[in-house]
C-alpha cells in the first residue's frame, strides 16, 4: 500500500510536468496549498537588502509574508493597479529598477476577475534579470499555462481549484536553476547519514529537500 502511494503521488507529478510542460518532474514541489507554496517561494528566495516588486490586487497569501518580510529587512514596493484589477505595464517597468531580485503577481484576481498579462510581465522581468513567480491559485487547470513558453521561474498554484483535486493539496513550479532555501528542515528519508539538509535536485527528491518530512 505505502509502494502504492508513493507511486500514484510520483504519477501526479508527472501528470502536472507534462499539463504545464515542465521540463522534468523534479521541478514540481508539492505543498499543503497553495499558500504554503507561495510562502516556500518567498521566504526560500528573498533575503534581507532584496528588493521585491508586487501589484495592489495580490491576495493575503501574497501580501502578508512580504509584509512579514519586510519587517525582516526586504524592501517591497508595491505596483497600482487601475479599478478593474488591470496593470499597466508601463509602471511596473519602471518599477523595476537594477536592485530589483524578485517579481510577484498573481495570474488572475480573486476579486475581480482580472487576467494580468503573465507572458509580457515575463518578458519585462527577463530583460531585467529579475525572477518571476507567478500566484495561478485562481487558474491553473482554468485556463491554459505553458511554463516554458510564458517564461516564469517560479508559479504556484492550489490543487483543489481548477485542477479538481482534494483539498489540503498545492504546489510549486521551480524553473530549472532558480534556488531556494527550504522553509522547513528535517528527515527526508532518502538521505539520513548527514545531519546538514541535503542539497540533492534528482528527480522526485526537490521535493523532501523542500518539504521534509
Amino acid at each position: 500500500m505505502s509502494i502504492a502511494a508513493a507511486r500514484l503521488v510520483e504519477r501526479t507529478r508527472d501528470d502536472l510536468a507534462e499539463f504545464f510542460n515542465a521540463k522534468d518532474p523534479s521541478q514540481i514541489v508539492f505543498a499543503q496549498n497553495a499558500t504554503h507554496a507561495l510562502n516556500v517561494a518567498l521566504y526560500g528566495f528573498l533575503r534581507p537588502g532584496d528588493c521585491v516588486v508586487t501589484t495592489s490586487v495580490e491576495h493575503n497569501s501574497v501580501m502578508r509574508p512580504l509584509r512579514h518580510l519586510e519587517m525582516l529587512g526586504v524592501e517591497v514596493e508595491v505596483v497600482p493597479c487601475n479599478e478593474d484589477g488591470t496593470l499597466d505595464l508601463n509602471h511596473l517597468e519602471l518599477a523595476l529598477h537594477p536592485g530589483t531580485r524578485l517579481l510577484v503577481t498573481t495570474h488572475a484576481s480573486n476579486v475581480t476577475g482580472t487576467l494580468l498579462p503573465i507572458r509580457e510581465i515575463a518578458a519585462l522581468a527577463r530583460g531585467r534579470d529579475v525572477r518571476y513567480l507567478v500566484d495561478a491559485s485562481q487558474t491553473a487547470g482554468s485556463i491554459s499555462i505553458d511554463v516554458q513558453k510564458i517564461g516564469m521561474d517560479l508559479m504556484a498554484f492550489s490543487g483543489h481549484k481548477g485542477l479538481l483535486g482534494p483539498t489540503g493539496t498545492g504546489a510549486l513550479y521551480i524553473r530549472e536553476g532558480v534556488m531556494l532555501s527550504p522553509l522547513m528542515r528535517g528527515g527526508t528519508g532518502s538521505d539520513s547519514a548527514h545531519e546538514i539538509q541535503p542539497e540533492f535536485l534528482q528527480h522526485g527528491l526537490t521535493s523532501s529537500r523542500l518539504r521534509p518530512g
